[in-house]
């Protein structure tokens, strides 16, 4: 009779150093909120995923809230990375940037504490965006900083609520984009006339009772 032979174990989580465990859930987590629907994404399923056990989850993140806020600053960094090199629209299209933000206001209707949520205004994804309408337009701090939320809100509404609104064609983002661009080559103009061009605040003290 023919020896056979002993299966060999599956890894475990004590054979997977902690940096390694975290970027596969937070890979594991990505892929499970894309596929959708969001409650499907639970630390079991994300756990499994990843190949790894729920306490793995737990141990690295401390809940799985901490795991989203993880996958949150990840998808913002992937969005930085291409800012620079993207326009207006792209951001309107941006993958990961919709994916965040559908996380995010999805765990604000969870009840998750908003002020938890705040984006750092120091963040290189506002650099990365300043540095980006530089190209275009030479405006003052004040101006750069405002008109950049006007985007970024419009950008994060967009992701949200696109669907309940009626069907937006191609044409009509393509439009959208070169009203955009219209506007940013004229905010010189509209920072002269709000007597703005000598007045270089909010960029570093954003207003605290604004949640972001």
């Amino acid at each position: 009779m023919a020896a056979t032979s002993t299966p060999e174990p599956s890894p475990s989580d004590d054979w997977v150093r902690a940096p390694e465990a975290r970027q596969r859930l937070i890979a594991a987590a990505i892929d499970l909120l894309r596929e959708g629907p969001f409650p499907k994404a639970t630390v079991r399923g994300i756990a499994e995923r990843a190949g790894l056990n729920p306490q793995s989850l737990m141990r690295n993140f401390g809940s799985i809230n901490g795991l989203f806020d993880a996958v949150a600053k990840e998808l913002t960094e992937r969005s930085r990375q291409r800012a620079a090199a993207t326009n207006d629209l792209d951001l309107l299209l941006d993958s990961d940037h919709t994916l965040r933000t559908r996380l995010l206001a999805w765990l604000l209707g969870e009840g998750l504490d908003p002020s938890t949520l705040r984006a750092d205004p120091a963040a290189p994804i506002h650099d990365a965006l300043d540095e980006r309408r530089e190209q275009y337009v030479s405006v003052g701090p004040r101006t750069n900083y405002v008109f950049g939320e006007i985007i970024l809100f419009l950008a994060e509404g967009f992701a949200v609520f696109s669907d309940t609104h009626r069907p937006f064609a191609p044409s009509d983002l393509a439009d959208a984009l070169a009203l955009i661009a219209d506007l940013r080559a004229h905010l010189p103009e509209a920072e002269a006339r709000l007597g703005w061009s000598s007045s270089p605040q909010l960029r570093d003290d954003p207003p605290s009772e604004v949640p972001r």
